[in-house]
């Protein structure tokens, strides 16, 4: 029986988008930028539905795995934000 698994991609190049965190890649297209040449590139969607183009060619720039988003390890990517009770003084 042939399996199907969803495949995610990370930008891990320091000035690229949203670099650092995962992205399940959902297709593949020819993508055109504004005064550039064509080049095949990875659509992917970020878990709050932005929707990015990465192009293969780009491959040092970008890693993928097949683990699903709650997976993989993103916390170094987010700082927690602890809210402490202000006592009066």
């Amino acid at each position: 029986m042939t399996k199907v698994v969803d495949l995610y991609l990370k930008n891990i190049h320091p000035y690229g988008f949203r670099s650092g965190n995962w992205a399940k890649i959902v297709g593949v297209k020819l993508v055109t930028p504004d005064s550039n040449e064509s080049r095949i590139c990875y659509e992917i969607l970020y878990p709050d539905g932005v929707k990015d183009y990465t192009a293969m060619s780009d491959r040092l720039n970008y890693q993928i795995s097949d683990k699903p988003v709650e997976e993989i390890d993103v916390t170094h990517n987010h700082r927690k934000t602890v809210q402490r009770d202000k006592k009066a003084s």
